[in-house]
């Protein structure tokens, strides 16, 4: 099965500081991660990990307090995730 092409694309994910006021487009930043595609699923985090899901089929893990990237797995063809 080929993977179709309406869900690739470039995604981001971002870790933000909430507690900022106005505009925290830049001082809310607290890291940003770009090895992701685009995704429809709620990350989950557990012993800070975070874990989520590209439209792709890749599953993601990262540190959840750096944005690190410690793996990424192929669960072909496709997944979700909804914790």
């Amino acid at each position: 099965m080929a993977r179709t092409l309406e869900r690739r694309g470039a995604g981001h994910l971002y870790a933000i500081d909430a507690s900022k006021r106005g505009d925290i487009t830049a001082s809310g930043r607290i890291w940003r991660y770009d090895g992701i595609k685009r995704s429809v699923s709620t990350a989950a985090i557990a012993n800070g990990l975070l874990f989520i899901a590209d439209t792709t089929g890749y599953l993601h893990c990262l540190d959840v307090n750096t944005g690190k990237a410690y793996w990424t797995h192929d669960c072909w063809p496709r997944c979700g995730a909804r914790p």
